[in-house]
């Protein structure tokens, strides 16, 4: 029994060394299928390499736990293929769309927001911000953006008992999250943050008041787009909250109010 435990575990072992010692060949061709002469071959992870011959072919004798190679080729994108013997990888040339990033870039956009609702029915002016965030395959951002804008108010009465001459709304978000590549120059955010909308109203004796029943905050949810052209930035994307919150019955305003604010931006990568 010992012997045959002994002879099982010789076995065992010479496999990996056979296998070790097996070559695999393949070709290296262009898009259009012609040999690509000068491609370096390699094993990740590895110092195991060789070089495509002027027709394209190679060998590797690749240690026995490899299962892929890494094919790379000044000017083509990068290949990592399944390692097997006959394979046949083809390189592509590299342009703005299929170029990886190889390092971490800052970038910087202008934004312009649009609040939805009542903001856009009473014709508010869009709100203005920035969004800055570092990214590579992933990354993160924070996007904020503010206005003010004023509107001439119908005599209403307030909850003081005094006439209303002059409104104005205040639209405040800030936001935060994470950024994913999908495979190409277009990325997608997503975040959480924080949006406000404050409404004041200017009394006949010059006062300013926060009128809290047509005032509300919430937590919001942004997504979006960012599509990076070698170093401009284009993003797009919404802001709205979970759930509305609901208001008590006014003359005045709706019962529902939304929280949410389209947002469109352009910038710069660095």
């Amino acid at each position: 029994m010992k012997k045959l435990i002994a002879m099982l575990v010789t076995v065992f072992c010479a496999v990996p060394m056979i296998v070790a010692q097996e070559s695999v060949s393949g070709v290296v061709v262009d898009k259009k299928g012609n040999p690509l002469p000068g491609v370096k071959i390699e094993v990740p992870g590895s110092s195991d390499w060789t070089v495509s011959d002027l027709d394209g072919t190679f060998t590797l004798t690749p240690p026995f736990e490899c299962n892929k190679v890494l094919a790379t080729y000044a000017g083509m994108n990068s290949r990592k293929v399944k390692l097997k013997n006959g394979m046949r990888i083809k390189m592509k040339e590299e342009n703005w769309w299929t170029l990886k990033p190889d390092k971490w870039n800052l970038f910087v956009n202008a934004i312009v927001a649009v609040p939805d609702g009542l903001m856009s029915e009473r014709n508010c002016n869009p709100a203005y911000g920035l969004m800055v965030g570092m990214v590579k395959n992933w990354g993160f951002y924070v996007k904020g953006n503010t206005n003010t804008f004023g509107v001439k108010a119908t005599e209403i009465e307030d909850w003081t008992g005094g006439l209303i001459d002059k409104q104005k709304f205040t639209y405040r978000s800030i936001t935060g999250g994470g950024i994913v590549r999908l495979g190409c120059p277009i990325h997608l955010y997503a975040g959480v943050g924080y949006a406000q909308y404050s409404h004041y109203l200017r009394t006949l004796d010059n006062e300013w008041y926060l009128y809290e029943r047509s005032s509300h905050h919430n937590v919001v949810v942004d997504l979006g787009l960012l599509l990076r052209i070698k170093r401009v930035t284009v993003s797009l994307g919404y802001c709205f909250a979970p759930r509305n919150e609901e208001l008590r019955d006014d003359d005045f305003i709706p019962e529902h109010r939304p929280m949410g604010a389209g947002n469109f931006g352009i910038g710069y990568t660095f």
